[in-house]
């Protein structure tokens, strides 16, 4: 029976795979399809050529990470323009794969602490994001 291992997601965004990945959850900016209802009840589908997407990465409070996708929001601000970077998500349990070549964060994270370490939730624009949403071995 194939087991899960959490372990075994890669995240790579501007070359640099991310460490301690708690999660990954991936967005649509829109829907893929919208249909509209006519008066006389037929139904008109739409397809959206929307390849965009939100990622939201969670990484573990004292992932070394964090420090690189900081200074990449600090660049982005000093310079005054937003820094394209590819960006790669791989699921090594399956065939899950998600790609861009033109992904940016959207900023800083919320930042709290705790008696316990935490986490930082980064978010990343995808333009053209590519999906294949595959199974388990």
């Amino acid at each position: 029976m194939p087991q899960y291992n959490p372990a075994k997601i890669q995240v790579v965004y501007g070359g640099v795979k991310a460490l301690q990945v708690e999660s990954i959850n991936v967005t649509p900016a829109a829907p893929m399809t919208t249909a509209q209802v006519l008066v006389d009840g037929t139904e008109v589908v739409n397809v959206s050529m929307n390849n965009a997407a939100d990622v939201e990465v969670t990484l573990a409070q004292a992932s070394a990470t964090n420090a690189i996708y900081s200074a990449d929001v600090s660049a982005m601000k000093a310079l005054g323009t937003v820094i394209f970077k590819p960006f790669l998500f791989k699921d090594l349990n399956g065939t899950t794969l998600m790609s861009s070549d033109t992904a940016y964060l959207t900023g800083y994270p919320e930042v709290g602490f705790a008696a316990e370490s935490g986490t930082r939730v980064w978010k990343i624009r995808c333009s053209n994001l590519k999906v294949n949403v595959g199974g388990h071995f």
